[in-house]
């Protein structure tokens, strides 16, 4: 299962050389429209490099760390972002290689790396690739940013060096001699935790400075000197350990749902609880929030929000967004869906007592969000929702290909007359449905994994292992080939006939171009432009 958390979370929340080449600017063709000047980066100024096909390979091998912004030029969010990725960039420069690619002249790179929306940011982090899923602000980006690259644990050598650490709440200053399990264990916690800032002191002298013992380590969890924390290292054993021992010594009881918080949460194996209520129902609710963190103390963390103000997460963990006050709890194993509060039963102190417990022994069930099962299904396109999916979809006897959309995607309701053409063209095939459902609205099950709307799945008679229509580029064409290549080997799917109409039109360029440009008129709203 994709990083469902981490994503889903920071669509709402997120609120913050080794650059060792430079790259010249290409002269870009940029079309004007209605007069706008697209050439909207500060080309001139050489601190956001411009990524090619040509030029790629060479910029991976040469910089450890680059971050990267898909963008159209068209695109009014780009536009809006693009004075704040400069910052970025001007910020950064010392510490990583800032980059942009252009999507309309190099669809080829938005295509391998799965760019369905702009502006979309990737940092490549070695041979790790990260997607930044916060708000477009320039503040949050360079923090994002710098968490990921920054060192995983500070050696601090003088007294000076200690004087101006931590700035930022938490971090952890330890204690430790070098090449021990302690330190190993150490590094390992910066690794782990990065929402953590940690520090080793290995000079005798600056231990007894700050009166540490060895192996001993002090956690500032905010800046009140009060709430400062002593332990010893060698009461833990693993990373996890320690973040356990953190989130339920260094907070608040009851915490309110904040960016920090939940990023420790997601970092750990400690199950936790958001509970979104009504602000005019807040005063009566918080007493039985307390008793519910007080009863489930060191094994449910217990969070709160208004419904007014993350309502929207909610749903995006399952919930309908409609129903309040209600719960999401997020499992020990943080790759596993959260579990949403089943909405037909009025939430109560007691009913989520004890099915927080049953969270905690891996024996409670999440609601399953889904529309209501249609009264006709006579169309050409099967119509899914989560109440019928076993039926439709993993009906053994047929193959099936879902379309997964949402109601507000434009894309989609541009699409949907072509999805009833390509229906209409696979019907007399008895052994076939064409389906979709509305992700937004109905829950799918964790193996059928998406980044966008809309996208396509086929589901094999012989298995019902989905297959996900990666390259989807709005081609007719190119999806009737992606059914009669995997449809069952005896199905009368592989004998139809794709018309002329469905394929693409014939270019200069040899077939891959063909698709790539395709993939830009439709994807990136361009015609004639291209």
């Amino acid at each position: 299962m994709r990083s469902f958390l981490i994503l889903s979370f920071l669509f709402l929340f997120l609120s913050l050389s080794l650059l060792s080449h430079s790259y010249e600017y290409d002269d870009i063709d940029v079309p004007e429209i209605d007069g706008i000047d697209f050439r909207f980066h500060d080309q001139s100024s050489s601190k956001v490099a411009i990524i090619t096909t040509e030029n790629f390979e060479q910029i991976l091998e040469d910089n450890e760390n680059i971050l990267i912004e898909f963008f159209a030029p068209w695109d009014e969010a780009c536009q809006d972002f693009a004075p704040d990725y400069d910052l970025v960039a001007t910020t950064l420069k010392d510490l990583l290689l800032i980059a942009s690619v252009d999507v309309t002249t190099d669809p080829s790179l938005a295509l391998e790396y799965r760019i369905r929306s702009y502006p979309t940011i990737i940092l490549i982090k070695g041979q790790d690739l990260l997607t930044y899923e916060g708000e477009l602000e320039a503040n949050e980006l360079i923090s994002w940013t710098y968490n990921n690259i920054r060192p995983n644990v500070t050696t601090l050598n003088s007294a000076e060096e200690i004087e101006g650490f931590g700035q930022k709440s938490p971090f952890i200053i330890a204690a430790v001699t070098k090449d021990t399990p302690a330190q190993n264990l150490l590094h390992n916690l910066g690794h782990h935790a990065r929402y953590l800032s940690v520090a080793e002191v290995l000079d005798t002298h600056l231990q007894e400075l700050l009166s540490l013992k060895p192996n001993e380590f002090r956690l500032y969890p905010d800046d009140d000197d009060s709430h400062v924390l002593t332990e010893s290292l060698e009461k833990f054993s693993t990373p996890r350990d320690i973040q356990r021992w953190i989130i339920f010594n260094s907070h608040q009881l009851l915490s309110p749902l904040d960016d920090a918080t939940f990023q420790q949460l997601a970092a750990s194996d400690v199950v936790f609880s958001i509970f979104f209520v009504p602000s005019d129902q807040m005063s009566t609710w918080m007493p039985s929030l307390t008793n519910l963190a007080e009863d489930l103390k060191n094994s449910v963390k217990i969070l709160w929000a208004t419904s007014e103000q993350a309502g929207s997460f909610a749903k995006q963990f399952g919930a309908t967004g409609e129903v309040f006050p209600t719960q999401i709890a997020f499992q020990s194993d943080k790759s596993a869906r959260p579990l949403a509060w089943n909405e037909e039963v009025s939430l109560t102190y007691d009913g989520a007592l004890e099915w927080l417990k049953g969270v905690v022994e891996g024996t409670s069930i999440g609601f399953i969000k889904s529309q209501s099962i249609p009264e006709s299904n006579s169309g050409p396109v099967t119509s899914v929702v989560a109440k019928n999916f076993v039926d439709i979809v993993l009906d053994p006897t047929k193959d099936v290909l879902l379309q997964v959309f949402a109601d507000w995607c434009h894309h989609c309701h541009i699409f949907a007359p072509k999805y009833e053409e390509l229906a209409s063209l696979f019907k007399p095939v008895k052994t076939l449905v064409i389906a979709s459902i509305d992700g937004d609205a109905n829950a799918l099950p964790e193996n059928v994994i998406y980044d966008s709307y809309p996208s396509f799945f086929f589901f094999p008679a012989h298995s019902k292992t989905p297959i996900e229509f990666a390259d989807f580029t709005g081609s007719l064409f190119s999806l009737a080939e992606f059914v009669k290549a995997h449809s069952s080997p005896t199905s009368e799917a592989k004998d139809v006939e794709i018309p002329e109409s469905m394929k693409p039109i014939p270019t200069e360029n040899d077939e891959d171009e063909e698709d790539l440009i395709d993939l830009a008129r439709f994807r990136f709203g361009l015609k004639d432009e291209l």
